[in-house]
């Protein structure tokens, strides 16, 4: 029998849940919940991948219920990152201004210079720096919560200063991420949903040559594991150009295999054996133009590019009807393996 991963999506904001517009939602469930399609309404929708029978799925599958065993409550947060024109851009600009000023508030820490000018310039510069910013201070505040803090639930037990800096830092991520894409017409929408265990590190599985010897350029329609590491790998440094956090050897491969996946939906047509090729010597063509090798081994298996593939949706669907779908049905209310 083929396993599978089901979102449930809902037009209904669920109670327990955390919802923002351009940063991460949370959502808080029973820990042993499963999918009772009998309570199923025609207010909730159901996405569902076909899971394979790879090592890493497999293991993806185990994490997954890991915290299903213990007396706490399940954390699903999710995200979602679209393509933008001008107008959105400089929306999004003005709310990282506002997210800046708010952190500095809270902490007196983030250079106020690094708010942006709202123009059509990227200004990939300050993107970076505030990224990195993010990246310092998720792993102070990671650190500050493992003592005692595994199995909480996001917005309803940290204290509200902790609350508070959580979705600032991650308002400050999902941001640069949405900011530092040229303006683009072509549709696009990537989703990442993970299950939050707050669990010791030791807990999850750690990849091998041979897991990052599995990874392909995402697809749309197909089910990923996530990156789930605080930072950039050598793949985002190349999507997003950033010579200077190689430099300063930031580079951080994923390490985990965390209950974290990532899906997409877009325009584009070609994905097949050349495109892969084509994006894999256009890697590689960067990284001997830059001289990575001065700071990094490119050629490591933990620096190919891609992630691990899952699965495959069940149900194939264009951009425009998951948009749809998306604006129907906003929440998600659940996310299982079974």
């Amino acid at each position: 029998m083929t396993n599978k991963f089901h979102i449930v999506y809902s037009k209904n904001i669920p109670e327990k849940c955390e919802y923002n517009e351009f940063s991460t939602s949370c959502l808080s469930i029973k820990a042993t919940k499963t999918l009772d399609r009998s309570i199923i309404t025609n207010d909730e929708k159901i996405i569902t991948f076909n899971l394979n029978n790879k090592k890493l799925t497999k293991l993806f599958m185990e994490i997954w219920e890991k915290n299903k065993s213990r007396k706490m409550g399940r954390t699903i947060c999710w995200n979602v990152y679209k393509n933008l024109n001008q107008s959105y851009r400089e929306y999004l600009q003005q709310q990282m201004n506002e997210t800046i000023d708010k952190e500095f508030s809270l902490s007196g820490k983030i250079d106020k210079n690094l708010k942006l000018t709202i123009s059509e310039d990227i200004q990939l510069d300050k993107l970076n720096a505030i990224h990195f910013y993010f990246e310092t201070e998720q792993r102070v505040w990671t650190k500050k919560q493992e003592h005692n803090m595994w199995g909480a639930n996001l917005g309803t037990t940290y204290k509200d200063d902790e609350n508070r800096k959580y979705f600032i830092l991650e308002t400050l991520n999902q941001l640069v991420h949405l900011l530092e894409k040229e303006n683009n017409e072509d549709k696009k929408t990537f989703i990442v949903v993970r299950n939050v265990q707050f669990l010791p590190t030791k807990e999850f599985y750690e990849l091998q040559d041979d897991d990052y010897e599995t990874f392909e350029i995402e697809k749309p329609g197909n089910l990923y594991l996530d990156y789930a590491t605080i930072g950039k790998d050598l793949y985002n440094c190349f999507l997003t150009n950033d010579i200077e956090l190689i430099k300063n050897n930031e580079v951080k491969p994923q390490s985990k295999c965390m209950p974290y996946v990532n899906f997409r939906f877009n325009d584009i047509k070609n994905y097949n054996i050349d495109f892969e090729k084509r994006f894999k010597n256009n890697f590689i063509e960067w990284c001997k133009k830059n001289k990575i090798d001065q700071y990094i081994d490119y050629t490591s298996p933990k620096h190919y590019p891609g992630r691990a593939l899952l699965g495959e949706i069940v149900e194939k669907m264009s951009v425009e009807e998951f948009d749809k779908l998306l604006q129907e049905y906003p929440y998600i209310i659940g996310a299982y393996v079974e």
